[in-house]
């Protein structure tokens, strides 16, 4: 089944992941995309691009039992049409992540693995004190999840972030199959501690803010 993976981290917010298996025409028979859907879906250069774009929209509408239209603020950010509520949307290669929440925002972020990058760049992402706590004995998936839980905060955060390398910091943590990551974000003098959640598995890791 193309949903590998659905949790709800608390009880007004879903988490799913869908892996894409099927052509672009099937999913489209799978959702009612709105004319707004159907141009901007056709504006993605690539049918895997395609694909994605259509895959979120299918698997939200499988994880809530609705279909909330999802439109894009000028930063590119999805919100729920109406302000219904707060979506966050990750995608990386043939998986695609889907995090909504009822309440107060939310971030997700999946990558799949391995991603070699991440080990030649941790200081691109990861500041002085990250690398002084974990980074340079942090190991491939620990570098994966830094990455994912950076991007799931920058994403809760609402886009305020300006240098995600130092505005956000996460603390050390053990590399399980599940666990959890405290991390911080720093932006206009405000920091506020961000609680998230972490799976591991072959294929991606997955990680969602959990709590302001």
């Amino acid at each position: 089944m193309p949903q590998i993976f659905s949790i709800k981290p608390t009880d007004d917010s879903w988490l799913g992941v869908w892996e894409i298996t099927e052509p672009l025409a099937a999913l489209t028979a799978a959702v009612a995309l709105t004319e707004a859907d159907q141009s901007a879906m056709t504006a993605r250069r690539t049918v895997l691009k395609k694909q994605q774009f259509v895959a979120a929209r299918v698997l939200l509408s499988a994880l809530t039992g609705e279909r909330p239209v999802i439109r894009y603020t000028v930063e590119g950010r999805p919100v729920p049409a109406g302000n219904s509520g707060a979506v966050s949307i990750s995608h990386s290669g043939r998986f695609v992540a889907v995090a909504y929440s009822k309440g107060e925002s939310i971030g997700v972020d999946i990558e799949c693995m391995p991603r070699h990058a991440l080990q030649k760049k941790r200081d691109f992402f990861l500041n002085e004190t990250e690398l002084g706590e974990f980074g340079s004995a942090a190991g491939l998936h620990g570098l994966h999840l830094a990455w994912s839980a950076k991007e799931a905060a920058y994403k809760f955060a609402g886009n305020p972030v300006a240098d995600f390398r130092n505005e956000i910091r996460v603390h050390p943590f053990p590399v399980k199959d599940t666990g959890e990551i405290t991390a911080e974000i720093t932006a206009a003098g405000i920091v506020r501690a961000v609680g998230l959640q972490y799976w591991v598995t072959a294929d991606f890791v997955l990680v969602v803010t959990k709590s302001r």
